[in-house]
């Protein structure tokens, strides 16, 4: 079953990664991002230590439903890009920024 799946996953992991998607394309500040990158990973350690008493299969069925729902979210900001944004960006080794409007150093 996984296997059938592989296919569409590495597309859409591949693509580019939601963390690159936020913070140079849609121009969220890298600390941003990277505090609700680590709020999030501390919400699902706390939610698998709630669901641990349950046992090992209601901690894979979480982690599965976390999961599922990271992808729709990058999905819903991949759909949130510019059409042209993304095909440009596949076109030039996915680098979706231009020469000059790198923000990773500047203060937000």
């Amino acid at each position: 079953m996984l296997l059938t799946f592989y296919p569409l996953l590495r597309k859409l992991i591949n693509e580019k990664h939601l963390y690159q998607l936020l913070a140079n394309e849609k121009g969220i500040a890298h600390w941003k991002v990277s505090m609700g990158y680590g709020l999030l990973q501390l919400l699902v350690g706390v939610c698998v230590l709630v669901v641990k008493p349950i046992g090992v299969l209601g901690v894979l069925v979480l982690l599965a439903l976390l999961f599922g729902g990271f992808v729709w979210i990058g999905a819903v900001v991949r759909r949130s890009l510019p059409k042209n944004l993304s095909q440009s960006a596949q076109r030039h080794g996915g680098q979706g920024i231009k020469r000059g409007t790198d923000t990773r150093c500047q203060r937000s």
